[in-house]
């Protein structure tokens, strides 16, 4: 598999791209931008799938002119599709971000397995930075959205946030095997037994 970071925008979000000889997977592009527009092009006659960890602005922009452009499947929580048909839960009006409203192609659901090409991932509910957050983990690889950081965690005073939501959900994720690599919606990647002794969650609920 080839696998790359890309960040995107004024909040250094980090979009990752995923690719296998039978698999496209762009997880949360904020915006559309060269390096993903190359990628898409790269790797055309393959499935094509975006995952969406939650519905916030800097996490979805690029979504709809992926799936219009190289037709690529979008896939998110049901909660957090309303993010997608309305600009509340995404923060656009708020930020004053322009959006284009559409409706995922797959709704999602805790525990819920699927495949995309040779690609296999289990979906993980996470609620507390959003009512519908979702982390997708793939063999060994944890991709968090803006649930689990580098020694932090994710604001829950946004619409749909709740702060005991978000302590039981990275308990959750703490429960995983400690090897497990963690990519979040923004700064470095850390591992689940990093996190076990050095995020500092707890304290601040």
């Amino acid at each position: 598999m080839k696998f790359r970071t890309v960040v995107n925008g004024r909040f250094s979000e980090n979009c990752y791209l995923l690719s296998t000889e039978d698999s496209a997977v762009i997880v949360d592009p904020g915006e559309f931008n060269a390096e993903i527009e190359k990628f898409c092009s790269d790797n055309q006659n393959k499935e094509k799938v975006i995952l969406l960890t939650h519905c916030h602005f800097d996490h979805i922009l690029g979504a709809k002119e992926i799936r219009d452009k190289f037709g690529y499947k979008v896939y998110i929580s049901n909660h957090d599709n309303q993010g997608l048909t309305g600009d509340e839960l995404s923060l656009c009006k708020r930020f004053r971000f322009n959006q284009e409203f559409f409706s995922a192609d797959k709704l999602l659901s805790d525990g819920e397995k699927f495949s995309v090409g040779d690609l296999n991932f289990t979906v993980i509910a996470t609620p507390g930075h959003t009512k519908g957050s979702l982390c997708y983990l793939l063999g060994n690889l944890l991709f968090s959205g803006d649930t689990l950081f580098y020694e932090t965690f994710g604001r829950v005073d946004l619409p749909s946030g709740n702060k005991d939501e978000l302590v039981e959900s990275i308990d959750k994720l703490l429960l995983l095997h400690d090897d497990i690599k963690v990519f979040s919606g923004h700064g470095q990647m850390t591992t689940i037994a990093h996190e076990k002794e050095h995020n500092p969650y707890k304290r601040y609920f």
